[in-house]
């Protein structure tokens, strides 16, 4: 596991600290990647009921940050998304523009 994400776990409740205050928590890809290490772990360990996502420092995040946008890999292959039915490969979700209509005005 990485510095950059930290864990604390009490009884069923597991607590994921964003942990780059000095950057006010902003995401790269070596924050993305611990972070969806962490929360494939969760997924599959079922004594884990409920996920609390904090940030360290000031502020919760500050979204991404510039180390992303100029990274080789895209952050949005990160390979995790969150669904309804919890954290999933993005390959096994359906797009929601393909099911979405247009409101009458």
């Amino acid at each position: 596991m990485t510095d950059l994400v930290q864990t604390q776990r009490t009884g069923h409740v597991l607590v994921v600290t964003l942990n780059r205050p000095e950057a006010r928590n902003a995401l790269n890809p070596e924050l993305i990647d611990g972070l969806s290490a962490v929360l494939r772990s969760a997924d599959a360990d079922p004594e884990v009921r409920v996920i609390v996502l904090a940030g360290a420092g000031p502020v919760f995040s500050a979204g991404l940050g510039p180390e992303g946008v100029h990274a080789r890999r895209p952050v949005r292959r990160a390979g995790v998304g969150f669904t309804a039915k919890g954290w999933q490969p993005r390959s096994s979700r359906r797009s929601t523009a393909r099911r979405s209509r247009a409101v009458p005005s």
